[in-house]
């Protein structure tokens, strides 16, 4: 009798081994579909083969239904697709939270040129993403007679400053840079975070209240594994198609501004740079110079 018990829990442990090493074995082959499909859909996208990037992200969200970054994946291409036409590079925001985009100034007068504003150039809608702990910003300043420019980068939660510095004002228009500078007396940004960075043109630094600022929200986002394994084999434009169809502005703006800097007379980042900001309604500057 005790044998026969025995033979029983014997079998009955070997098949619920057999079952957990089963179940085991398809979610092993789950992962690593998923993980093909994904890394062929972001490689698809570095080619700008945007169709061919859709089937693969739909694939993959077929693998593991629900994933945020498959799902993210697939509506990004999906509206990229839609509402890309004819440009050459474009842009996918990933948040759609409404923002402004206007400067504030004060009553008391200005000190650029009548008739223009600066501007951040960031899409309309709030909170740009980046992957990188010491970012880089950029802002549209009309021809000026400022005294100073200044930048702030604050914790949006506590208020704390983070960084702040003043540059020597530009007189001509174009696009300025300001990078947070990766220093050890400088605390990264954190993942996940919101931080606010404003930028003023300091018509009088006697009279701050004659400044025009304009302000901005940037977020670090952790990267999708499969999208930063793409982005190591990637070149450098390949790596801004994938940062715009991800809808990570700031490092997509930094990417194509590194390489007009690098090749000032190609007319292909030319074309990258101007149709991006197009995307984003900012038609209006999009020819401006890299200052």
């Amino acid at each position: 009798m005790k044998k026969i018990f025995s033979m029983r829990y014997l079998s009955v442990f070997l098949a619920i081994a057999l079952s957990v090493s089963f179940s085991k074995s398809l979610l092993a082959q789950t992962q690593s579909a998923y993980n093909q499909y994904m890394q062929l859909g972001y490689a698809a996208t570095a080619q700008r083969n945007y169709p061919s990037a859709f089937n693969y992200f739909k694939r993959a969200l077929q693998q593991r239904p629900g994933d945020k970054y498959a799902n993210i994946a697939v509506n990004n291409i999906q509206s990229y697709i839609k509402n890309r036409r004819q440009a050459s590079l474009s842009f996918v925001s990933s948040i759609g939270r409404p923002g402004r985009r206007e400067s504030a100034a004060s009553r008391a007068g200005s000190c650029v040129e009548i008739g223009q504003l600066p501007t951040p150039v960031t899409p309309k809608t709030d909170l740009q993403l980046t992957t990188v702990a010491y970012p880089s910003f950029f802002v549209y300043v009309p021809q000026n007679s400022a005294q100073a420019f200044e930048f702030v980068l604050l914790d949006n939660t506590s208020n704390e400053e983070l960084y702040k510095t003043t540059l020597k004002s530009t007189k001509e228009s174009g696009i300025v840079r300001v990078s947070f500078p990766a220093n050890t007396n400088l605390p990264s940004l954190q993942n996940g975070k919101e931080y606010d960075w404003s930028f003023s043109i300091v018509c009088d630094t006697q009279s701050r209240d004659k400044d025009m600022e304009l302000t901005g929200s940037i977020q670090r986002i952790q990267t999708d594994p499969n999208l930063a394994i793409q982005l190591q084999k990637a070149q450098p434009r390949e790596r801004a198609a994938l940062y715009a169809t991800s809808g990570i502005w700031q490092d997509t703006l930094t990417t194509i501004a590194d390489l007009r800097r690098t090749s000032p007379n190609d007319l292909a980042l030319k074309t990258d740079w101007e149709d991006l900001l197009k995307s984003v309604g900012l038609e209006k500057i999009a020819k401006a110079p890299l200052l």
